[in-house]
C-alpha cells in the first residue's frame, strides 16, 4: 500500500519519466530492504515492546535512509561511468 501511495506521488510530479522511474525504483528497493530486515528480526509489533521497540523502528528508518543515500551514490557513479563511453 505504501508503494502504491509513493508511486502515485512520484508519478504525479512534473519530472521527466526517467527521473520518475529512478525515484520509484529507489523507493521500491528501500521498501524491500526494510521489509527484509524487519522480517529477519522477527518482531510482530515493535510498539508493544516499549522504548526498545521504538528504538528498533528509529534504527530501521536510519538504516533505510543510509541505504537510499548509498543506492543513489552508486547509480550516480554508474551513470558517470556510462557517460564516458
Amino acid at each position: 500500500m505504501l508503494l502504491l501511495i509513493s508511486g502515485v506521488l512520484i508519478f504525479a510530479q512534473s519530472h521527466p519519466i526517467g527521473e520518475k522511474v529512478y525515484l520509484f525504483s529507489t523507493a521500491l528497493f528501500t521498501s524491500l530492504f526494510i521489509s527484509f530486515v524487519f522480517k529477519s528480526l522477527q518482531i510482530s509489533n515493535p510498539f508493544k515492546m516499549g522504548l526498545s521497540g521504538i528504538l528498533v523502528v528509529f534504527l530501521l528508518v536510519i538504516l533505510g535512509g543510509l541505504f537510499v543515500v548509498t543506492t543513489i551514490a552508486f547509480f550516480q557513479l554508474f551513470y558517470k561511468l556510462l557517460s564516458r563511453f
